[in-house]
Formats: C-alpha cells, sequence, structure tokens
C-alpha cells in the first residue's frame, strides 16, 4: 500500500509540474498577445496577432497533453487478497451450475 501512495503521490506531483508549465505558456502567450496588440494598428496585424496566440495556445495544449500521456496509466491500487478469493469462488459457483445438468 505504500508503495501505491507514493506511486500516486509522484505521479500528482508529475501532473503539477505539467499543469504548471501549461499555464506559464498559456499566460505568456496572452501577454505576448496584449502587447502586441498595442502596437498593432492594421486589421492585418491584428489578425496576425491573434492567429499567433491561437497557434502558441494550441502547441501549449499539445504539449501538455503529450506530457500526460507520457506519465502512461496511474498506478493501480493494491488488491485485497481476500476480496479476490471472493470472486475467484464465485465464479467456480457459477461455473459449477453451468456444468450441473437440469431435471
Amino acid at each position: 500500500m505504500d508503495a501505491f501512495n507514493a506511486a500516486m503521490q509522484l505521479r500528482d506531483q508529475q501532473i503539477r509540474e505539467i499543469n504548471q508549465n501549461f499555464n506559464i505558456a498559456i499566460n505568456k502567450a496572452n501577454q505576448d498577445a496584449r502587447s502586441a496588440m498595442q502596437i498593432a494598428s492594421k486589421p492585418e496585424q491584428k489578425i496576425s496577432v491573434i492567429s499567433a496566440k491561437k497557434g502558441a495556445v494550441a502547441a501549449a495544449i499539445i504539449a501538455r497533453e503529450s506530457a500526460i500521456i507520457a506519465l502512461g496509466q496511474p498506478p493501480m491500487p493494491p488488491v485485497d487478497p481476500n476480496r479476490m478469493q471472493k470472486g475467484v469462488l464465485k465464479q467456480k459457483d457459477k461455473q459449477d451450475r453451468k456444468e450441473k445438468p437440469l431435471r
């Protein structure tokens, strides 16, 4: 159980770091867009700023999702041996009932 808890804490920490990097990238894209929008005077320049911001946000989203996928599946919690035995016994009972001929 301790190994599972440690693995979950590590995964949570890694996800927090990924989310923190994502937030930094989004904030930077917003800040850059605000700065560029103040300078832009023509509609074409404003459209370019908006497109650049959308591209930066999309890149941040892709990077975040890729990093989470790279972590793999979350750790599986340990299985209680007593519960596992009960499940096996139930399956055996079901199989025995199927095998018995009806009278």
